[in-house]
């Protein structure tokens, strides 16, 4: 039996649904069985507790005036599940606890390991990246990364930050949010 999936779409950004079975979109949170977090430009650092934007950064929305913020937490509030692309997964790592790579140098594809050893190729140019690894193990899970391919790691102040593996598809058990830096 197929179930339909209701889904609601932050920003309307139906384009990042499309791969999902049994879709529905809806107009509430309220309605949603997932709520979908779409890609997008950079992050308000003080989300993650960090007051200063890397030189390099591509803007942000402050996040006094961050609408999709606001949606990410109600979501949380209501139980939601969360999936997040890009931009959407930076969120779900920044509101479960975790910090953000503030400047890096991927390709535009390259490939990850899964966690059960498959290799993928993904289209995946960004400039951040989710670092979940100042939180306790048991409070995120990193199904799919890169080798470091990048050849910086920085934070804000442009220092590097010791990154074991370039996380690509994540998952936040206490937020139920679950998604991947590349571009499904």
């Amino acid at each position: 039996m197929n179930k339909q999936i209701n889904i609601y779409c932050i920003r309307n950004s139906t384009g990042y649904a499309r791969w999902i079975p049994n879709k529905n979109f809806v107009n509430t949170i309220e309605e949603a069985d997932l709520v979908v977090c779409p890609g997008g430009s950079d992050i308000d650092p003080r989300i993650y507790g960090e007051n200063k934007e890397h030189p390099y950064g591509w803007g942000f929305t402050r996040m006094e005036q961050d609408k999709e913020l606001l949606d990410i937490r109600k979501a949380i509030s209501l139980g939601k599940k969360l999936w997040g692309t890009c931009k959407g997964i930076q969120y779900g790592c920044a509101v479960s606890g975790g910090k953000l790579v503030q400047d890096i140098s991927h390709p535009g594809s390259h490939t990850i390991t899964t966690i059960d050893g498959k290799k993928l190729s993904v289209n995946s140019m960004h400039h951040q990246l989710c670092f979940p690894f100042n939180l306790p193990e048991h409070k995120y899970r990193v199904f799919g990364w890169a080798e470091n391919i990048s050849s910086h790691h920085e934070n804000g102040n442009g220092e590097e930050m010791d990154t074991p593996v370039e996380p690509e598809i994540l998952y936040f058990p206490e937020t139920q949010f679950l998604g991947t830096q590349f571009h499904p």
